[in-house]
This record gives structure tokens, sequence and C-alpha cells, in this order.
């Protein structure tokens, strides 16, 4: 009896999974999936590093997540690639590994609907996050900014300072193809750390930037 019992979990547990992964093969984009993981990680109050983010994929999507010939284990090659998709083309997370990662607004309506089509009534989602996260992730941001060469050039020449477009679209993480919108908001991203943090020589230096982005780049 036990163990028909037992048997019968199983294979309601395995009809669930299948159930799942269906519904996520219907999904044609794997970013999408990777943008609601993020908000299943931050929604939960947990911070979302590239392991843990490469942990909740295989989790929620393996048949998206998992190595070709090794379907037992993740594929954080495939994680890094969407990630940085999802943050330099699509706009829906920022971060990076060192940073950790979270949803921008326009990535948690990805999420919930993401959640919608998997059946998730209750789509978590990221709450603000608490002082000491947000302490971190800016001090992160800040330190990043100032390791940068183009930083180091405008403290010594703040006057005559000039960078080019393909500079610029490095230093806020993006490439020559990266949408005006998510450069801006990987700006304004770091000029928030710069507020937070009252660091005025950044705050500058973004400044600058952000005249550079309006005139130079392009559209």
């Amino acid at each position: 009896m036990a163990v028909g019992g037992v048997d019968n979990l199983a294979e309601v547990a395995n009809n669930r999974d299948m159930a799942t992964a269906t519904r996520s093969r219907s999904i044609t984009s794997i970013d999408e999936l990777l943008t609601y993981a993020v908000g299943q990680v931050t929604g939960a109050g947990e911070e979302c590093t590239f392991e843990r983010l490469v942990y909740e994929c295989f989790q929620l999507f393996p048949q998206k997540f998992a190595m070709q010939r090794y379907p037992d284990w993740p594929d954080s090659v495939r994680v890094n690639k969407t990630w940085l998709r999802c943050r330099t083309d699509r706009g829906w997370i920022v971060g990076s590994v060192q940073e950790g990662f979270r949803l921008t607004a326009e990535g948690v309506q990805v999420a919930a609907k993401v959640g919608r089509a998997l059946g998730n009534a209750k789509v978590s989602v990221p709450e603000a996050s608490d002082g000491a996260r947000s302490r971190e992730r800016y001090e992160a941001m800040l330190k990043y900014i100032r390791r940068q060469p183009p930083f180091q050039a405008y403290l010594e020449e703040p006057g005559t300072f000039m960078l080019s477009e393909t500079g610029l679209r490095v230093l806020l993480n993006g490439t020559l193809e990266t949408p005006l919108r998510v450069l801006r908001q990987n700006l304004r991203a770091y000029q928030n750390a710069a507020e937070a943090y009252g660091d005025t020589e950044v705050a500058a230096f973004l400044s600058t930037c952000k005249e550079m982005l309006v005139e130079g780049v392009r559209v």
C-alpha cells in the first residue's frame, strides 16, 4: 500500500514536471525564461548571484538549460550568454556576475507574462531590496566605474575629456547593437549609486558621459 502511494506521488511529480516543460516550450524565448528565473530568486528575498541563477534556471527549465550531452547537468555557458543578452540587448535585467542580477521594470512585466503562461498566478517579483544589499550593490558599481580607464582619464583632464562611442558603450555594459534606451538605463543605475553614496567625482563623470550619450551615440 505504502509502495503504491510512493509510486503515485512520483507519478504526480513527474506529470507536474512534464506539464511545466510543455508550457515552457510554448514560450519561444529562452531570454524570457531566464528573466522569470531572476524574478523568482529576487522575489524570494535572495541575492541572485550567477551561481544561484544557474541553479534556478536548471531547476525550473531543465530542458532549456541542461547541457546537450549531459542533460543531468546545467549549462552555465548557456545561462551566461542568455543573461548578457537580457541585459545588453533587451534591457530586462541589470547587474553582472560581480554585482548579482535584478529585474528592470520591463523585466518585471516579462517575468509576470511568463508566470501567467506557466499557470503561476502568484508571480514572485523583486520587492525593494533592503539597505544592506543596496549598499553592497552600489559599492560594486562604483568600484567598477573607478577601475575603468575612461574614468582615470577624466580625473586627469576633466575639461578636455572625450570618449568614443565604442568606449562609451563598453563602459555602460553594451555593444554597438545595444539600444539607446538600455544604455540610458544602465547609466541611470550608475548615477543612482553615485547619488546614494555622495560620490561627486563619479557623479560628475557620469554627467559628462550622459551628454556624450545624447549627442554622439547612434539610436
